[in-house]
């Protein structure tokens, strides 16, 4: 999804990026939010470079490559870490920061593109003592 925004598919007025169904892995169209940090940096950086189609693009103007984008991925993890990371595990921090953050399931599953079953089975790996605590809760009062 990253390697495919193009330009117009980023918003700066909202500072929301769409997703159109056919460069989604599940086939509908999407809209993330992004904070208004990244929303101006974004913005910097289209400001700042040739037109282009797309908003990540390799030397030459075309799309970055996925291979590319991992690459650089896993570089900025090395640097950041010290040991590569994958895209999969940005989308799955990003989800438990939300989740630790008490932002609800559907909300995060439209930010991340997952469908409802992969989007619960996520949260339940990632966060068993925040349903532990749930229902201690409700067996308390």
């Amino acid at each position: 999804e990253l390697v495919n925004i193009r330009i117009h598919d980023f918003h700066t007025h909202t500072c929301t990026i769409h997703f159109t169904s056919d460069t989604t892995r599940n086939k509908t169209n999407r809209a993330s939010t992004i904070s208004g940090t990244l929303c101006h940096e974004l913005l910097t950086l289209t400001l700042h470079k040739k037109p282009v189609d797309h908003l990540f693009s390799g030397r030459q103007g075309d799309s970055l490559t996925t291979k590319r984008a991992r690459q650089i991925i896993q570089a900025l993890g090395k640097d950041a870490l010290g040991r590569d990371i994958n895209p999969q595990e940005i989308r799955y921090t990003h989800i438990a920061h939300a989740l630790s953050k008490n932002i609800p399931l559907p909300a995060i599953q439209q930010q991340v593109g997952l469908d409802t079953l992969r989007m619960t089975q996520l949260a339940e790996q990632l966060s068993p003592k925040r349903y532990t605590n749930a229902y201690e809760t409700f067996f308390t009062k």
